[in-house]
C-alpha cells in the first residue's frame, strides 16, 4: 500500500482565524443542538459491521455518550440521530454559502485539485492506469468543485450527485446543466443505480447511516472498479476536543459528526465491500486545532509570545501527528478486487 503524509498547513489558517473569532457563539450553538439528543434511542448495533454494540467499548464526549465498536473499532454515537437532525436548528446556508467566481476557483485549486492530483499519482502508481479516461460518479458532490477539477484535467465523463438541492443550484452554476443532479436517495441506491468505473465520496460517508448497505452495493461492483474517498478519523482533534471543552469541537461534534473511523474500520469497511486499499493519503489540522484550544482562551490565558512561536511551528507539528497516524482524516484509494 502506498502511503503519503501531509500537505500545506497554510491553505486553513484563514478558517482557523474565523474559528478562533466566532468561538463562543458557534460553541453555544453546538452545544444546544448537541443537548437535544439527551433521552433519545440507543443504538444498538455497529453502523459499519452491524456487530451488536453491547460488547463496544463505552467513553462520554462532551456529555454525550459514544462507543468503539469492539468488531471493527468504529467510533459512533450511542445514540440515535432524531429525523432531520440536526436541520431543525443547523441553518445548511451557514455552512456552504454561495461563493462567487473567483472564490470557487481558488477553493477547487487549493482543495479539490490536490486530491485529484494524489488520486491520479496513486493509480499510476499502484498500476491501474489513466484514471481520467474512465466514467466518474461522485456521491455528494457538493458544489461541484471535485467535477471541476476533473473537468479542469481532461477528464472523460464525469456525473454527480447531490442531496442538498442549494448545493446542486451552485453546482450548475458553475458547471453548467447535465453534470450534477439532485439525488434523495441513499447512498447505496445511488451506486446501485449509478454505473461508474470510479466512484468518489469526499467526506460522506461520515454522514451515512446505512454504510452496511453502501458496501454491499460497492460489492456488487465489477472487478476493478474504483472507490476513492476521505473520512474524519479518531485522531488528535479529537482528544483535545474531549480535554478543552471550551473550544468549538470541529471533529467530533454531535451535531453534524456522530461517528469518526479509525485505521481499523476504514480496513475492515473495504474488507467487506471486497476492495483492496491500494493508497493511502494522511493529513489533518489537529496542529491549528491545538493552536485554537490555547489561542481561545484569550490574552490572558497563555503568553502570546510562545502561542505565536508554536503558530510558526504548526506545518512541522502537523507532520509529526501525520506520521504517528493521528491526524483527523484519511484519503482512500480502493480497487475492487
Amino acid at each position: 500500500m502506498l502511503t503519503e503524509f501531509s500537505k500545506p498547513t497554510e491553505d486553513v489558517r484563514q478558517h482557523t482565524r474565523l474559528l478562533i473569532a466566532q468561538n463562543s457563539a458557534l460553541l453555544e450553538r453546538q452545544r444546544n443542538i448537541a443537548a437535544t439528543l439527551g433521552g433519545g434511542v440507543d443504538c444498538t448495533s455497529c453502523v459499519v459491521c452491524t456487530a451488536p454494540l453491547s460488547s463496544a467499548v463505552p467513553f462520554q464526549h462532551r456529555d454525550v455518550p459514544y462507543a468503539e465498536c469492539s468488531t471493527c473499532g468504529h467510533i459512533q454515537c450511542m445514540v440515535q440521530a432524531p429525523a432531520n437532525y440536526p436541520y431543525g436548528d443547523q441553518d445548511f446556508s451557514d455552512i456552504y454559502k454561495p461563493l462567487d467566481v473567483a472564490a470557487y476557483e481558488e477553493r477547487t485549486k487549493s482543495i479539490y485539485a490536490p486530491k485529484l492530483a494524489w488520486v491520479l499519482r496513486s493509480a499510476e502508481a499502484a498500476g491501474i492506469g489513466d484514471l481520467l479516461q474512465r466514467r466518474w460518479l461522485e456521491l455528494g458532490s457538493g458544489a461541484g468543485n471535485f467535477l471541476s477539477a476533473l473537468r479542469a484535467g481532461g477528464a472523460a465523463g464525469i456525473t454527480g450527485i447531490e442531496a442538498e438541492l442549494p448545493l446542486v443550484v451552485q453546482s450548475r452554476a458553475m458547471l453548467g446543466d447535465g453534470v450534477t443532479s439532485h439525488f434523495s436517495g441513499s447512498l447505496s441506491e445511488a451506486v446501485q443505480t449509478h454505473d461508474a468505473d470510479v466512484y468518489a465520496a469526499w467526506f460522506v460517508l461520515e454522514h451515512c447511516f446505512e454504510t452496511a448497505a453502501l458496501l454491499e452495493a460497492l460489492r456488487a461492483k465489477p472487478s476493478g472498479t474504483v472507490f476513492v474517498f476521505s473520512v474524519p478519523t479518531y485522531g488528535l482533534a479529537t482528544l483535545l476536543e474531549s480535554a478543552c471543552r471550551h473550544h468549538y469541537a470541529r471533529s467530533l461534534d454531535s451535531v453534524l459528526h456522530m461517528q469518526l473511523f479509525t485505521d481499523r474500520s476504514i480496513q475492515h469497511a473495504m474488507a467487506r465491500a471486497g476492495y483492496e486499499i491500494k493508497a493511502e493519503w494522511l493529513f489533518g489540522q489537529d496542529a491549528d486545532d491545538l493552536y485554537r484550544a490555547l489561542a481561545s482562551q484569550g490574552e490572558r490565558g497563555v503568553s502570546q509570545p510562545v502561542l505565536q512561536r508554536l503558530a510558526e511551528a504548526l506545518t512541522e507539528i502537523q507532520g509529526a501527528v501525520d506520521r504517528a497516524r493521528l491526524s483527523d482524516s484519511r484519503h482512500i484509494l480502493a480497487v475492487r478486487s
